[in-house]
């Protein structure tokens, strides 16, 4: 059996962390074993992963804890053998795991791109820098876009491995539709919904302007927030407050069911910042949902005829006009996914990585 190691930075409800457990869940458990590395406590997979026996190793933060992590992660990798480590990030910013993959002799050293750009000027810094010293210590080069592998490894050769998606979960149907409507007592609203963690990179507080510019034209509409955690949840549900939208805006939390919530909304909005390759955002599309996303998003994630790209330069209200054009797409039509379905089908995804998990690589 091969055993693998992910690291990453915690296991909440990122996109992300939802891609490696929806990797986890179907891949061959009698050929591959996961475990975890993370350096937080966040962790709502815990007797999940459990259950299908992997385990799971916490370290102190990074970098407010540094040194800390150092000596946790050294003792992690001298106490524990692996034949995959496999790096997950949004930037360069922590190697310690890769670099400890190398000093430990893992013949499998993956870093994988999940982003485009990091949240800080310093950030961005630090990874020019670490950029250069990568191929020292990692031999394979994933991404989930080829821009965002273009971000972290420049000219250097990387594999896209596509984030895939149960496929059967986001797929449209009128009874799902009217069964989701009802049960949030949705009638004759507009509903506008978006999928993510409360982080600078979503934009959420532009979201709330573009929603206030549709409720001047649209007095029966419904902002649906689906996303728990991010560093920024208490201030937009304070800037709610402010705006007089808690009638409107609904805070939903982490949901296993995604699916089902997404079957309840009208357009799907999407104004962030900078993204790798939004996992939500193909869900939507596969639900047959209109989506107007902002034109930093990588465009590889246009994979329907219902996308919109707005600049981020634009205003909340012209952002609300193109929401309101969106709108008239719904209800949904019928799925126009079949030739790109395949890209994305998870099954043939976590297949792929058992190819990258059992191959031979140069130390």
């Amino acid at each position: 059996m091969v055993r693998v190691l992910h690291v990453l930075n915690g296991l909440g409800s990122g996109g992300a962390e939802k891609i490696i457990m929806d990797w986890y869940r179907n891949i061959d458990k009698d050929k591959v074993q996961f475990d975890f590395l993370i350096r937080s406590n966040e962790c709502i997979y815990g007797e999940e992963i459990e259950k299908m026996g992997g385990k799971i190793y916490f370290t102190s933060s990074f970098p407010r804890h540094v040194i800390k992590n150092y000596f946790e992660t050294k003792k992690i990798f001298k106490e524990n053998k692996y034949d995959v480590v496999h790096v997950h990030g949004n930037a360069l910013i922590y190697m310690r795991g890769i670099i400890e993959a190398k000093k430990n002799k893992v013949p499998i050293r993956i870093m994988h791109s999940h982003n485009t750009s990091a949240r800080r000027k310093i950030y961005t810094i630090v990874h020019w820098i670490n950029r250069h010293r990568l191929k020292r210590y990692a031999n394979v080069f994933l991404a989930c876009s080829n821009e965002a592998g273009s971000w972290m490894f420049g000219k250097k050769k990387f594999q896209v491995i596509n984030n895939g998606i149960r496929q059967e979960n986001f797929l449209y149907s009128e009874k799902k539709r009217k069964e989701s409507r009802k049960n949030f007592n949705f009638k004759e609203e507009l509903v506008i919904g978006n999928v993510g963690k409360f982080l600078p990179a979503k934009n959420h507080f532009f979201m709330l302007d573009i929603f206030s510019e549709v409720l001047k034209r649209k007095d029966k509409a419904v902002l649906l927030l689906v996303g728990e955690g991010g560093n920024l949840e208490y201030e937009i549900k304070n800037k709610v407050r402010e705006k007089n939208l808690l009638n409107n805006v609904i805070f939903l939390g982490y949901r296993s069911d995604v699916g089902y919530v997404e079957q309840a909304m009208d357009v799907f909005l999407f104004p962030s910042k900078y993204e790798g390759m939004p996992i939500s955002l193909v869900e939507a599309q596969f639900e047959g949902l209109p989506c107007v996303t902002s034109d930093s998003v990588s465009k590889e994630s246009d994979i329907s005829e219902n996308i919109w790209y707005c600049s981020l330069q634009s205003s909340a209200k012209e952002w609300a006009d193109v929401v309101l054009k969106a709108a008239e797409k719904c209800p949904h039509h019928t799925n126009t996914l079949k030739e790109v379905a395949y890209k994305y089908n998870i099954e043939r995804i976590t297949k792929q990585l058992e190819e990258i998990y059992k191959k031979k690589y140069t130390r």
